[in-house]
């Protein structure tokens, strides 16, 4: 129902790859693997360098100041082991239920520092920021990913309403109401970023089923459907070299329709395109899978 009202209200709606979707997701898995050990040590550099802001804020309490130490470096060893245990992935399903748990640990410890600042303090900017990144670096599918960025929200707007005092009202219903917005933003976004990736997939299917299907016309005669001349040729030179090199049997056959240019005459050449249609139906059904089967030329 929400995905239906989205479709409706962007007019762009997600593209279903239907039974692509599992190829899909198998052929950006190391693709995705590596962006998401991007995000891990980009997150990781920034929680370390929250360490200067810790400095300042705790500068009277330097036994908070270790234990927020010790907190922030905990966090990153963890990513790092997320990371190790991420680059070894290599199922789909592994690597889904990994960045889950990753985000899910990732959202947690941000609403937990959150506790740690000063009372009157609101991080407005950087709690708008961590949704709307989720939802745009977020490879799961779209409702783990707004469960993640609503989830966060929810424990921001909780400390900031029960959690924070003398703090303007206005500025705090402004940062609430952000909130919201940034998840429109962020919802909008994801939907045309997944719509895009999965279009372009779908793009790069057509091209690569249309470029078989040139080159299967390329090499089978379109009337009797048996190799071309060009491509019999290819094949029985490469299969000559092999009988040289290795003096293995070799047997070629050539069939002729005999009064073929009779049956042109009597009945008309639609006539004899069945005839040579027949004869070559009946010659693929009796060869074997081995053997190579074309049309040299007229009958």
């Amino acid at each position: 129902m929400i995905i239906d009202f989205f479709k409706r209200v962007m007019g762009n709606p997600l593209a279903d790859l239907g039974n692509l979707e599992g190829d899909y997701r198998v052929s950006n898995l190391r693709g995705d693997i590596k962006q998401s050990l991007l995000y891990i040590a980009i997150i990781s550099f920034s929680v370390l360098a929250m360490l200067g802001a810790d400095a300042m804020v705790f500068r009277n309490h330097p036994g908070l100041f270790k234990v927020m130490v010790f907190c922030r470096v905990v966090y990153v060893l963890i990513n790092f082991l997320f990371g190790v245990v991420l680059y070894k992935t290599d199922k789909v399903r592994n690597f889904d239920r990994l960045i889950f748990c990753w985000i899910f640990f990732t959202v947690l410890a941000l609403v937990l520092f959150n506790f740690t600042r000063p009372a009157n303090y609101l991080t407005t900017s950087f709690d708008i920021i961590v949704p709307f990144a989720i939802y745009i670096l977020s490879p799961l599918r779209t409702p783990y990913t707004v469960a993640l960025a609503i989830g966060f929200s929810a424990g921001t707007i909780y400390v900031d309403h029960f959690f924070k005092f003398g703090v303007d009202p206005v500025v705090l219903s402004v940062a609430t109401a952000a909130q919201f917005i940034v998840h429109v933003l962020g919802w909008s976004s994801a939907v045309q970023l997944q719509s895009y990736r999965r279009k372009s997939y779908q793009a790069f299917i057509d091209e690569k089923d249309a470029k078989e299907m040139v080159a299967y016309l390329a090499n089978i005669d379109p009337l009797t459907k048996s190799l071309t001349r060009r491509q019999f040729m290819s094949l029985a030179e490469s299969e000559f070299r092999r009988f040289t090199r290795y003096r293995r049997p070799l047997s070629l056959l050539v069939l002729d329709a005999d009064r073929f240019k009779q049956v042109n005459d009597t009945y008309g050449h639609h006539a004899g395109d069945l005839v040579l249609r027949s004869l070559s139906l009946v010659a693929m059904e009796q060869k074997r899978a081995q053997d190579t089967f074309g049309r040299l030329g007229g009958e």
